[in-house]
């Protein structure tokens, strides 16, 4: 006979097998695809090096720029015509500046002319008169209160030239040594008379149709040269003779050399 009692344990056991069993798992749903984690990109690790830092760019400092100097334009100096006065009767107007050159007319004392220029060595002043007429005069038969030692030279064309100098020992050149230009034996009216200027040079010009033989000869000293002692001119500055070497020179024309003389 069956034992009754031992029914519910075996039902319970089975119960029990039943329930440890779990049901099948619901799967869940996928969400949208637009709702998925983006893919992700792997990334390569850091390098354990670090990278060469990019030198800083040259700290250029800027060359100092000079500007240029500026261009001074000087402006020459002009020179303005003025007036002087003839101081002699009859004074003659040359057409070139020397005693040998034709006389184009002569000039009232008193007369007013207009000063253009000097010709080098500063003896014969180029002017135009009233009438217009342009010549030469000797520049001790004009007046001005203008200095017409400090006038601009014209180099005088339709001439020809006898020029010298003179200096002392020591090689400086003395001023105010005249000597008379002339041709022959005699020194006759026409003779040009020239003075050494502060360079001690003298210029003697003649016409182009002189020619021959000519003689320059030392004929004397002006009181403002620089051998006097002082302004009396009485008494030369030590060691001077107050002579010249050689007394005289002659030339023949045409002359394109220059005369040394010594001053003793």
């Amino acid at each position: 006979m069956r034992n009754l009692s031992s029914i519910p344990v075996i039902a319970f056991m089975i119960c029990l097998s039943a329930c440890q069993i779990a049901p099948a798992s619901t799967p869940t749903p996928l969400p949208p695809a637009d709702t998925l984690a983006p893919t992700l990109t792997a990334v390569p690790p850091t390098s354990t090096h670090l990278p060469t830092p990019t030198p800083p760019a040259p700290t250029v400092t800027p060359t100092s720029t000079v500007s240029p100097t500026a261009s001074i334009t000087l402006t020459p100096t002009v020179f303005a015509p003025f007036s002087a006065m003839t101081t002699a009767a009859a004074v003659r107007l040359r057409t070139g500046p020397g005693y040998q050159f034709a006389v184009l007319r002569q000039l009232a004392e008193g007369s007013a002319v207009t000063v253009l220029g000097k010709a080098p060595g500063g003896e014969w002043i180029r002017v135009r008169t009233a009438e217009k007429i342009e010549g030469w005069v000797f520049h001790y038969l004009l007046s001005s209160t203008v200095d017409l030692l400090g006038i601009p030279r014209i180099e005088p064309s339709g001439a020809q030239l006898v020029r010298g100098r003179v200096r002392d020992a020591a090689g400086t050149p003395i001023r105010g040594v005249t000597f008379n230009v002339f041709q022959g034996t005699d020194v006759n009216v026409d003779v040009n008379t020239v003075v050494t200027d502060a360079s001690g040079e003298f210029y003697s010009y003649l016409p182009l149709t002189a020619a021959g033989t000519w003689t320059v000869g030392y004929s004397g000293i002006a009181c403002d040269s620089n051998v006097w002692t002082d302004t009396t001119c009485t008494d030369y500055i030590n060691g001077y003779k107050g002579t010249v070497d050689p007394a005289s020179q002659t030339v023949t024309l045409p002359f394109t050399d220059e005369l040394i003389f010594a001053w003793l």
